[in-house]
């Protein structure tokens, strides 16, 4: 479930949404790719257009352009590569621990790297969470700048998708410190040898 949840985070865009009423256009700015949803009213009926580029094209425009007037919110910013790498980082050592969590019950040592994957890849996930929270609510990456007024950016489902992948490895680390600890015990209490008694004799 962390997984497929972490995976769909990174590939879609609305990690921060905007809907400028003047353009009648929603921006969906994401890690690495932004689009731009837009709406006509043409004889009655509403047609929608999807426009999409991603970050690092935009960057390699700037870099030769020297466009300093380019919008923050489109730039591919280091905190952004920071994000996506813990994000990998996370899904990858995540899809590691299945690995391991399948050979748990025949391996004691499989159960004890599983558990210290999931801690991992909870880490990296909470870090993730935490600098992409503190960036996107910078002034000049959370406000957009219209001709008339000034749009206030939101998250979008992308961010919450992550931070419910974050949650999910946090109960997959506790239900692993369970289950590490009961394999332990019950390889502990079947090496112990059984308790005898001696015997009374009641005969006097």
């Amino acid at each position: 479930m962390s997984v497929l949840t972490s995976a769909i985070a990174l590939l879609t865009p609305q990690w921060q949404i905007v809907t400028i009423t003047e353009f009648h256009t929603e921006h969906q700015h994401g890690l690495w790719m932004d689009c731009i949803l837009g709406k006509k009213h043409v004889q009655g009926t509403s047609e929608r257009s999807l426009h999409c580029t991603y970050k690092f094209e935009s960057a390699q425009k700037n870099d030769l352009q020297n466009d300093e007037d380019n919008e923050e919110q489109h730039k591919f910013h280091n905190w952004h590569k920071a994000v996506l790498c813990l994000l990998l980082l996370a899904l990858l050592t995540a899809l590691t621990l299945c690995c391991f969590l399948m050979c748990a019950l025949y391996f004691r040592i499989a159960a004890l790297v599983s558990c210290t994957l999931s801690l991992i890849a909870t880490i990296l996930s909470s870090v993730a969470i935490v600098v992409f929270f503190i960036n996107s609510h910078k002034v000049e990456i959370r406000f957009v700048q219209g001709i008339t007024r000034t749009y206030e950016q939101r998250c979008g489902y992308s961010f919450y998708l992550a931070l419910s992948s974050c949650v999910t490895f946090l109960a997959a680390f506790l239900c692993s410190v369970f289950c590490t600890v009961m394999v332990f015990l019950h390889e502990r209490n079947r090496r112990q040898p059984p308790k005898t008694y001696p015997l009374i004799n009641s005969a006097v």
